[in-house]
């Protein structure tokens, strides 16, 4: 497990485009020569474009599968209105886990949310490996900056939830998703990869539609 990292949450309301981001964000890692890993919420949506679900995608060996529902009961917690599967929070763990064991290149964690925080369910597994205790040499008055031994771990969170996360994690940053200028999250995001005098934005990437 990675003892050094540089913690940043991405926070957006529901629908802001938060898994947009991070799917961006990998694409531009991979750019880098990095190899992104974690795991990715992908919605699932009906004919109105009303949410109904989600899946569970694997950033590093592009594995998936179904993770959440609205409309029917799996086999793990439940929160709300909303069913889980055990063996998608399994998989979205193992695809956290692992990657953070693998040192040097940038973690996406999609995302931490009522269910870990609440019902202390969900992707605790991962967001416990976040935790200061559990990373003892972190130190978080290094230079900010990705480097091999310190790299990246970007984690979703809603608005609502952001403050509670970073004093939990001990975040370095918060990046604040709004709709309306999506590109300037993804270029402060882009920046963390390869510090450097290019300055955000050097990706390449499109502006997010």
């Amino acid at each position: 497990m990675m003892e050094r990292m540089e913690i940043v949450l991405l926070s957006g309301e529901r629908g802001s485009g938060k898994t947009t981001t991070l799917v961006r964000l990998a694409d531009a890692a991979r750019l880098a020569g990095l190899r992104p890993g974690g795991v990715l919420q992908p919605g699932v949506f009906d004919g109105d474009g009303e949410k109904t679900g989600s899946t569970w995608l694997d950033a590093a060996s592009g594995a998936s599968g179904a993770f959440g529902s609205k409309l029917r009961a799996l086999d793990g917690p439940s929160w709300k209105d909303w069913s889980f599967s055990a063996a998608g929070l399994d998989a979205a763990n193992r695809a956290v886990l692992d990657s953070l064991a693998r040192a040097g290149h940038p973690v996406l964690v999609d995302e931490i949310g009522p269910l870990e925080l609440r019902a202390g369910s969900g992707l605790s597994p991962s967001l416990r490996a976040l935790e200061p205790a559990s990373r003892p040499g972190t130190d978080l008055a290094s230079p900010a900056g990705t480097a091999p031994e310190r790299p990246l771990v970007v984690v979703a969170v809603r608005t609502e939830l952001a403050a509670e996360l970073a004093d939990r994690l001990g975040a370095e940053r918060v990046v604040v998703l709004d709709p309306a200028c999506r590109e300037a999250a993804f270029a402060e995001l882009a920046a963390l990869l390869a510090p450097g005098p290019a300055g955000p934005g050097r990706s390449g990437d499109p502006e997010a539609s």
